[in-house]
């Protein structure tokens, strides 16, 4: 991918998505919860891991919010 190719409303089309599914779904139900069709979801410690954007800016705030407190901790009465 040799750059970003936004396009109209970046880039969405609409052609059949791949599926590891074993057959087709026949359901509304049997493709939302069917075999094949859900994946795991993540864990509440995976959603703290700085690997997107959530992880970073929250464990900046907590970095931003120590160094305040140090900050305030150190500034003379």
């Amino acid at each position: 991918m040799p750059g970003m190719n936004l396009g109209t409303f970046g880039g969405v089309a609409t052609r059949p998505q791949k599926t590891t599914a074993p057959q087709p779904a026949t359901s509304v139900t049997s493709a939302a919860f069917g075999p094949g069709y859900t994946v795991a979801s993540p864990s509440t410690a995976s959603a703290l891991v700085p690997n997107d954007a959530f992880g970073i800016g929250f464990w900046l705030g907590l970095a931003a919010i120590a160094a305040l407190v140090y900050l305030r901790h150190t500034l003379p009465r």
